[in-house]
């Protein structure tokens, strides 16, 4: 693991491990038991702020602001509001959140 990875594993508050944990589960995709990232895959924030337990849905906008920030996740404006999907560094990093 790099040392960029494990940098941005130790900034992340469990909110914002919650919201790129649940983000992953929406821009990735199941084949043969192993998850792969959907190239392309345009998430809203409502659909994230769905896959998160209730103490975790408040300020979603704002954890992903902070995701986008640090290079993990990137916005995408639309014309019905704006959109986020998973880097290839987000993707990284939930995969080792989730083996923790």
């Amino acid at each position: 693991m790099s040392s960029y990875i494990k940098d941005l594993m130790d900034k992340l508050r469990p909110k914002q491990k919650a919201v790129l944990i649940a983000l992953y589960y929406c821009c990735t995709v199941e084949r043969d038991g192993k998850r792969f990232l959907a190239i392309g895959k345009h998430i809203p924030p409502e659909a994230v702020q769905s896959k998160l337990k209730p103490q975790f849905r408040k300020k979603v906008k704002t954890a992903l602001d902070f995701l986008c920030a640090k290079g993990l996740a990137r916005r995408s404006p639309t014309r019905g509001g704006v959109t986020y999907y998973l880097t290839r560094e987000g993707f990284q990093v939930a995969e080792l959140l989730l083996l923790e």
